[in-house]
């Protein structure tokens, strides 16, 4: 009995020691823990009992879409890109899935488009007439404000741009 929770064990304490557990874990344990509950000639029919129903929880658990995210998470961080525990097709899948995700990415982001967004919201608005009280509170208010996380996100960096691509216009060829 002992022998068959060990690996249990084994995997929560790992899970348990780090100071910030990742889901890229999950493949390596989960295959770790499987191949230690492969059936063997000596165990008892309890303990075969036993190492079914662990297999078949994992089976159950661990399947489809969350299963791949899973691959993809292991396969991105440094220490499991290996992917020792998949077989070549499995692996070869992984990184082909990983590769059409980053494709989609990168045409997604050069198609980005600015959105309408609501303004901050500024404490020298007049709720009377829904208008700010004068052009000088308007600028200090404005600058007072931290950036929005759309601003920081997608106009800066697209003001940039803009500028760089100016420049270049403008530079005798």
């Amino acid at each position: 009995m002992v022998r068959l929770l060990s690996p249990l064990k084994k995997a929560t304490t790992v899970l348990c020691d780090e100071s910030r557990p990742t889901v890229s874990l999950i493949v390596p344990l989960k295959h770790m823990i499987e191949q230690s509950m492969a059936q063997c000639d000596e165990d008892s029919s309890t303990i075969a009992q036993m190492k079914r129903a662990i297999l078949k929880d994992f089976t159950d658990r661990y399947q489809g879409e969350q299963n791949k995210f899973l691959q993809e998470s292991t396969a991105l961080d440094p220490r499991f890109r290996s992917l020792h525990q998949l077989n070549d097709s499995q692996r070869e899948d992984v990184f082909d899935r990983l590769k059409l995700k980053a494709t989609q990415m990168q045409n997604q982001s050069s198609r980005l488009h600015l959105v309408p967004c609501s303004p901050p919201v500024c404490p020298h608005w007049s709720a009377e007439g829904g208008t700010l009280q004068s052009d000088l509170e308007v600028f200090v208010c404005h600058m007072a404000l931290p950036p929005s996380s759309y601003m920081t996100r997608f106009a800066v960096p697209l003001h940039a741009q803009a500028e760089r691509e100016t420049l270049q216009c403008l530079q005798p060829t």
